[in-house]
């Protein structure tokens, strides 16, 4: 059974508020079920706006690779709702529906160049944080020293959003 509860905007206190109202006028242009936990601490949601806003939408990476990024977290963690959305915006950004239906499955997609780079970072990340020679200098000189640390901090973002979404139980949306 779900914990979660969205907030009603109109209930919500100054601090809240303003906060909110910030994540509805960024790029988002909506208030998306992880910001409704996090408005709960309004002092955490508000660096934390910031920081997803980044993560999404202005690392070195192109939509593609950070959705595939993305998919790659969602999937370790099986965090239903983010996964569900997340498929959503891969295939608006090109991700092929064969890859995306591997990932979800647990099973290595076919790749591209820069998917086959990624694919281990990331999931070394995930799996104790311990990546190895090869697979760090290979992102970073396919994306720099800069890409390398968004790349992680995609993933860093992606995994306190799973937690926090699987902590709440929040449902995946309706169509």
């Amino acid at each position: 059974m779900s914990r979660f509860r969205p907030l009603d905007p109109a209930a919500l206190d100054a601090e809240q508020k303003q906060v909110y109202d910030q994540i509805a006028a960024g790029p988002r242009k909506l208030v998306p079920a992880p910001f409704h936990i996090l408005l709960r601490s309004p002092g955490l949601a508000a660096p934390a706006q910031a920081l997803g806003a980044f993560a999404r939408y202005r690392t070195v990476l192109p939509p593609r690779l950070s959705e595939f990024v993305i998919l790659i977290v969602a999937n370790h963690w099986d965090s239903a709702y983010e996964r569900h959305v997340h498929e959503q915006e891969a295939r608006k950004a090109g991700v092929p529906e064969a890859t995306i239906t591997a990932l979800r499955q647990g099973e290595s997609p076919a790749m591209d160049a820069d998917e086959t780079l990624l694919y281990p970072f990331v999931r070394q990340a995930l799996e104790g944080g311990r990546i190895e020679d090869t697979a760090f200098d290979a992102v970073g000189a396919r994306f720099g020293d800069k890409g390398r640390v968004e790349i992680l901090g995609i993933v860093g973002w992606y995994q306190m959003v799973a937690l926090m979404l699987n902590a709440y139980r929040v449902p995946v949306p309706m169509a």
